[in-house]
Parts: structure tokens; C-alpha cells; sequence
């Protein structure tokens, strides 16, 4: 593994930059292999892909040997039940699928939202003892080569709720039985810190720092948080459902970032970038619309500088360096992330020159 700086380097620069701190240029996260080269994929399960410590190590292995990481590029990891694994602890049984996890809820669409019980920690549930013992083998595994382990998708209030009891069911629930909603959040509110508490212990590094998804690592602890249901609930629901949840959840975290899904949840932004403790903002189009970097998406980024938030933002190889400066021109270098695709060694060392 061939790194343009030294880890310390790179890991001085985020921190900089969670704080909007301008280091001469973005943050760049880039991975190069040679021309021609391929990562190669055993033919496996969806269930090995995913959750099985010795093949994502090797994966890993086989990745990182033979790639140049450019900037802040890390050697991230990521093993995981999938989206919302807070879902798989509490009884629901995931489905792993090629390029996704599927969680079938706890109760169907007929039944009352009572029906989920309590919503008890479980000690025992299964996918919660294999989750754990298998990111404690991947952190083994991983000692020595400095692969920094992410924080799974534990996924957090309405979302996790959409996963226990279905997201069209979840919609009238928010009419029908608003309060035994919010119960509900309490509740996993309640479960998700001791989820995250008890990971955090296993791949946090022994200095206490940590990654997450969306390749970012902070000194502390990290966290990527989302809401996707904000695509369907109305902004006066967001505000009374999800952000009281974020603010508990933040009061647990040290440097976090916002994963923005869909142009459906832009009306929710304004809500998200008045969170206090939130540090960054990330935002995902989704399929079938422009890019991340196109300009289109700029009066979301405007609204993220104006609130004093760091911005993440990845840049497809459609035109890289053409969408880097037009970025840098608008945005400055100060707070400002950008990730790109793996490409090949040439093209990645034409791209980072021009910072």
C-alpha cells in the first residue's frame, strides 16, 4: 500500500477539516491501481461478502496491497448486517442480497403497532452476538495493517422504525398513533447508544479514534447519521419526530455527518444544518438524477457553507478535474471534501496534481 503522505498527515487533515479549517487545498480522497488492474472477487454468498471477517480481510488485503491512496484516503473497512442493523438486533431477519440487505419487519401491515412489544435488549440475539464477534475478529485481523475499521449502519428513530414495521404502515402510524410513535423512538433512542457504545469499544482504535461510512475519521467518536423518511413524512413531522432524536444522538457524538438521500429530503435540510453538534453534510441525488457535483445541487451546498458546516461531496469520473475546480472556485478549499471513484494510476495523479 503507497500512500501520497504519511497517516498522521492525513488524519491531521480531517480534523481539520470537521472543523472547517483550510489545509491549501480539499480534502481529496482518491484510490489508484495500475491500468488494467482489477480488485478481484471470490465467488461467494451475499452473507460472506458482508459478514465474514476473513474474507472482507483479504478483500482488503487485496485491494490495498496494490493500490496508491492520494490525500486523506485511509484504508476504511466495512463489515456489516447491512442498512439499519439496529433492525436485525431486535429480531428482524435480514435478507443479503447482491449490492443490499433486505429486513423483513417484525409485524405485517395489518397488525397494530403494538404488536412490536417493548423492544427489549437483547444479549443473545443472534445476529447481534455474530456481529459483534465478527467485527472483533476483522479488528484482530486488521492490527497490523492499519485498516481502520466503520462504524456499521446501525441506523437511528423513523428509519429504523420504517424497517420494524414497513414504511408505507409507518406513514399511518404517524396519523393513527402518533404517540405510541414517539414511544417507540424514545425507545430505540435508548437502544441505539448502547448499540454504538459497544462497537465503538471493538473497532475503535487504542487511542479512541474511529471511522465511519463515507470514508471520514475523527480523533473521537464518529458517526454518519440519516433519516431518509423524510422523503415521506411532512417537515412538521420531521421536526417533531427526528430531531429531537438527533439531538440526543449527537449529545453521544463527537464528530458526525448528515447522508442527505434524494432531492424528496431537501425540504428537511434547514431542519438538519440547525442541528448544533452536527459537523458535515453529505448529499446523494439517487438514481436517475445529475451527479452529486453538478451544479444543480448547488443551492443545497450554498445553504451547507452558509450554516458553518463542513461539505462532502463525491465526484464522479464523468469529468473529474473539470468538476473539482468548478467546485473549489464556488466553495473554497476550507471544509470542503471531495471522494472520487477508484481509477487508474494515471488518471488518479492527473487529477491530484491540480490541487
Amino acid at each position: 500500500m503507497k500512500s501520497t503522505q504519511s497517516v498522521a498527515e492525513s488524519k491531521s487533515n480531517l480534523m481539520k477539516w470537521w472543523h472547517g479549517e483550510d489545509i491549501g487545498r480539499p480534502l481529496v480522497y482518491l484510490v489508484s491501481r495500475p491500468y488494467g488492474y482489477t480488485f478481484g472477487h471470490q465467488s461467494v454468498d451475499n452473507r460472506t461478502r458482508n459478514l465474514d471477517a476473513d474474507y472482507i480481510y483479504k478483500q482488503a488485503k487485496h485491494k490495498f496491497d496494490a493500490s496508491t491512496l492520494y490525500g486523506e484516503a485511509l484504508p476504511y473497512v466495512h463489515l456489516s448486517i447491512g442498512v439499519g442493523c439496529i433492525a436485525s438486533y431486535l429480531g428482524c431477519t435480514p435478507t443479503f442480497m447482491d449490492y443490499t440487505t433486505w429486513t423483513k419487519p417484525l409485524i405485517d401491515e395489518s397488525s397494530d403497532l403494538s404488536e412490536l412489544g417493548e423492544l427489549a435488549y437483547d444479549e443473545n440475539n443472534y445476529w447481534w452476538q455474530e456481529h459483534q464477534n465478527q467485527l472483533v475478529k476483522l479488528a484482530k485481523l486488521s492490527k497490523e495493517d492499519g485498516f481502520i475499521l466503520a462504524m456499521p449502519d446501525i441506523l437511528e428513530n423513523l428509519d429504523a422504525m420504517s424497517l420494524l414495521c414497513g414504511s408505507q404502515s409507518l406513514c399511518y402510524h404517524l396519523m393513527d398513533e402518533p404517540e405510541l410513535v414517539k414511544s417507540y423512538i424514545n425507545r430505540l433512542d435508548d437502544l441505539y447508544i448502547k448499540y454504538y457504545d459497544r462497537i465503538y469499544d471493538i473497532i475503535k482504535a487504542p487511542d479512541g479514534s474511529s471511522g465511519s461510512i463515507f470514508n471520514v475519521w475523527s480523533n473521537k467518536r464518529t458517526l454518519k447519521i440519516q433519516c431518509d423518511a423524510a422523503a415521506l413524512v411532512s417537515p412538521a413531522q420531521f421536526e417533531e419526530y427526528a430531531i429531537p432524536s438527533f439531538e440526543r444522538q449527537l449529545e453521544n457524538i463527537d464528530y458526525s455527518i448528515y447522508h442527505l438521500d434524494g432531492p424528496e429530503a431537501i425540504r428537511s435540510l434547514d431542519m438538519v444544518l440547525s442541528l448544533k453538534n452536527l459537523k458535515a453534510l453529505q448529499f446523494t441525488p439517487g438514481d436517475g438524477n445529475l451527479p452529486p457535483e453538478d451544479e444543480k445541487w448547488y443551492p443545497i451546498y450554498d445553504k451547507v457553507r452558509a450554516a458553518g458546516k463542513s461539505l462532502w461531496v463525491n465526484v464522479s469520473n464523468t469529468d473529474p478535474i473539470f468538476y473539482s475546480r468548478k467546485l473549489v472556485e464556488r466553495y473554497g478549499t476550507a471544509g470542503l471534501y471531495l471522494l472520487y471513484n477508484d481509477m487508474d494510476d494515471e488518471s488518479a495523479k492527473r487529477l491530484f496534481d491540480i490541487f
